[in-house]
């Protein structure tokens, strides 16, 4: 059959021919039906832009969330995250190595579900690098590994870290997601003496800390911050470290020659310290600090020149006991100590070679002070005491009339027993 296109007819009131049967002839054209019902066919258009919005993010963005990646680092390397064993469904692992040479070490986690623990340890095995490997333990029933970003990353000036990163806060209510991390901290041994480490910084919010003994390692600067988990050392040594803890407790041995700060909220704090001074000229000191918790600490001061030394000690709490002792202590050291709280008591147990004054204060209890005269007689040390009542004690112990002021010891609280051991 031949293709025909009608030609125009000649007037505007000559007829069309009929072409079509004539029900269809009656139907209303598409241009009369787009101009008859606008609403119509803008709802429609709403919906039908609505529905491909959800595919084609369902298609191209159910991958990409607002890591929450701080704009001071570099990120070098986000390696895919692949399950350790084929057998372990839930389970993935990576690894990085750190320089030891770097100006700073650091790790750092941000997002909801950035949860988990850290252990630091060291090994046998003499290398230039620090060994940082990472389990993840995640929910084998979703993909829960497209949460997660683990990066190698640095900041200016040779600082060199590690970054965990998840989305900043839950992705869907209707969506049970469990991930954990456990961070695996390896020191290497060093081939001569104690490693020495310039700065090693770790703000992990919601990861407990634990330090495995670290006495053959030696940090210039050690730094904590976490707000949920508890922080635990075996041995730490360090010139100056700072540990903060929002919601944790405490615990363990360190070793610091110049300053350790241990805070807290509301977790115990309960250590035992070495606290070794390398210049009388510049005290060497330890703050302890919780609010809704007690404190104990056994401190021991030594000095590089077996005499003499200048220490410091400072415990404040709210709620709770402070309880300090003080197994070891030079001749011929000073020590200041300052052991506040409100609703406790306050007990403090100075080594016997202690010089200088001493003030108890509470408003209802008593105030104890506590020695032999008869020891402190052997010891060479008389002990006079200036005003007692009103919920004060005052005095002094010493040796000569220079150790009368060589020390000073203040010890208060609101609502309970101040005692002093001597």
């Amino acid at each position: 059959m031949p293709f025909f296109i009608p030609t125009p007819m000649d007037s505007a009131d000559k007829k069309t021919p009929d072409l079509l049967p004539s029900h269809y002839q009656e139907l209303p054209s598409e241009d009369s039906g787009r101009h008859s019902d606008p609403r119509r066919r803008k709802i429609f258009r709403k919906i039908t832009l609505a529905l491909v919005s959800i595919v084609l993010l369902g298609l191209l963005g159910a991958k990409r969330w607002d890591w929450p990646i701080p704009s001071d680092l570099t990120v070098k390397e986000c390696p895919e995250l692949i399950p350790s064993d084929l057998r372990e469904i839930g389970k993935a692992s990576i690894h990085f190595a750190l320089p030891v040479s770097s100006k700073s070490l650091f790790l750092i986690s941000r997002g909801f579900y950035s949860v988990g623990g850290v252990y630091f340890s060291q090994s046998d095995e003499i290398s230039d690098d620090v060994k940082v490997e990472i389990d993840i333990e995640y929910n084998e029933n979703h993909d829960d590994l497209d949460l997660v970003k683990v990066c190698s990353v640095s900041k200016r000036d040779g600082q060199n870290g590690v970054g965990i990163f998840t989305p900043p806060r839950h992705i869907d209510r209707r969506r049970q997601v469990h991930l954990n991390f456990k961070v695996h901290v390896i020191f290497p041994k060093s081939s001569s003496g104690a490693l020495r480490i310039p700065n090693l910084d770790v703000e992990m919010p919601v990861f407990s800390q634990h330090i495995g003994d670290l006495s053959s390692v030696v940090f210039d600067y050690f730094g904590i911050k976490t707000a949920v988990g508890s922080i635990q050392s075996e041995s730490l040594t360090a010139h100056i470290a700072k540990l903060s803890d929002a919601n944790g407790a405490i615990t363990g041995h360190f070793n610091t020659s110049t300053y350790l700060e241990l805070e807290t909220a509301n977790g115990v704090i309960d250590v035992s310290v070495d606290v070794y001074n390398l210049d009388e000229e510049k005290a060497s000191g330890v703050r302890m600090k919780t609010a809704n918790a007690a404190i104990a600490g056994a401190l021991s001061l030594k000095s590089v020149n077996t005499t003499g030394g200048s220490f410091y000690v400072s415990a404040q709490t709210s709620v709770g006991s402070v309880k300090l002792d003080f197994p070891e202590a030079p001749v011929g050291s000073a020590l200041s100590v300052q052991a506040e709280t409100a609703m406790g008591h306050v007990d403090v147990g100075l080594h016997e070679t202690f010089e200088g004054r001493f003030g108890l204060k509470t408003v209802m209890g008593q105030t104890v002070l506590d020695y032999n005269p008869e020891t402190e007689k052997e010891r060479g040390r008389e002990v006079h005491v200036s005003r007692v009542g009103g919920g004060q004690l005052t005095g002094n112990v010493s040796r000569n009339e220079a150790g009368k002021t060589r020390g000073e010891v203040r010890l208060q609280t609101s609502m309970a027993l101040v005692k002093l051991r001597l």
